[in-house]
């Protein structure tokens, strides 16, 4: 009996990275305030993990093209969040409240 699934992990990872990246994309839209009490930097905490384990393993599955999919997934679902918060904080549409204030917002 296997315990570690490795693919299925893969796809978990996936899954999460696209969550993390839809529930932000949901909060700015239902938050007209553009400001709020967390730091949206600190996703940098899981997304970058998320880009190192798809590097990672889009590495060591380059010959294995069903194993790749999740990886280049991976890569693309961590890179599209650290993107976003980036946009979002140039933007103006989400920062932490002491930012909004430091930055002339009214």
């Amino acid at each position: 009996m296997k315990i570690f699934n490795p693919k299925f992990a893969l796809w978990f990872l996936v899954i999460v990275g696209f969550g993390i990246v839809i529930a932000l994309m949901g909060y700015v839209l239902i938050n007209p305030s553009h400001h709020t009490a967390w730091n949206p930097y600190a996703l940098y905490i899981v997304l970058i993990p998320l880009f190192v384990i798809g590097l990672i393993s889009s590495v060591v599955h380059r010959n294995k093209w069903p194993q790749l999919v999740p990886a280049l997934l991976l890569i693309l679902a961590s890179l599209a969040g650290l993107v976003l918060i980036l946009v979002l904080d140039k933007t103006n549409h989400l920062l932490q409240y002491e930012e909004w204030v430091r930055r002339g917002m009214p």
